[in-house]
């Protein structure tokens, strides 16, 4: 499953790897809070809750030296191991160097707020705030996540939180994280208000996957 990851991917998938849907997820949202809090303790109290986890005193940190590519590497192979579907349909993560080029090219769009429809864990929208002059602010005020996978979502709201707000920014992390929506954005109910839309490509091919 794991043959032609970068050993660190594969390292961290067979750590995380349980025998059922439920253990692998809640495996899962402990290495991100782990990962998460450890950037930002002035969080943490936010992020767990978030995340739906309590931690145990100094436990491992599996995920942190990975990048956020390779975290959704990392996060698709699970769901595959355990979803047959999402075997044949298929990894959905964008590569960095694609995300990269597509996050440049948002400096061309009018300012205003970011909507990202297939969010996953974040990878795309991480390289969209990267690309902007303030990305603390970004996360804060000018970005809204959705995703049908509601573990992906929150793992999103955190890694992107941790990795872009500020310390002590409490109420950013809570606008962040009530702007998120775990839902399909093709259905009927409204979107929240937006100026401009991501597109990798998931948002035309998107089941409900994921654990």
């Amino acid at each position: 499953m794991t043959g032609g990851f970068p050993p660190a991917v594969t390292r961290v998938f067979t750590r995380l790897q349980a025998p059922t849907k439920t253990q692998t997820r809640r495996n899962w949202l402990r290495a991100v809070a782990v990962r998460t809090t450890r950037q930002h303790p002035d969080l943490a109290a936010e992020l767990v809750k978030i995340l739906g986890i309590e931690l145990r005193g100094n436990e491992a940190n599996p995920l942190g030296n990975l990048s956020i590519e390779e975290i959704a590497v990392c996060y698709g192979a699970l769901l595959a191991t355990l979803d047959s579907r999402r075997r044949s349909a298929g990894q959905f993560f964008t590569p960095d160097d694609a995300a990269a080029f597509m996050a440049a090219q948002s400096r061309d769009f009018p300012a205003g707020t970011w909507l990202d429809p297939c969010c996953g864990v974040g990878n795309l929208a991480w390289h969209l705030v990267a690309a902007q002059s303030n990305p603390a602010r970004f996360v804060r005020e000018n970005l809204v996540l959705i995703d049908v996978d509601e573990t992906a979502l929150r793992s999103a709201v955190a890694l992107l939180g941790a990795d872009f707000l500020s310390g002590g920014d409490h109420e950013g992390l809570a606008q962040l994280w009530a702007k998120a929506s775990n839902r399909d954005f093709l259905s009927k109910s409204g979107l929240a208000p937006h100026e401009n839309v991501t597109d990798s490509g998931q948002t035309r091919r998107r089941e409900k996957l994921g654990f």
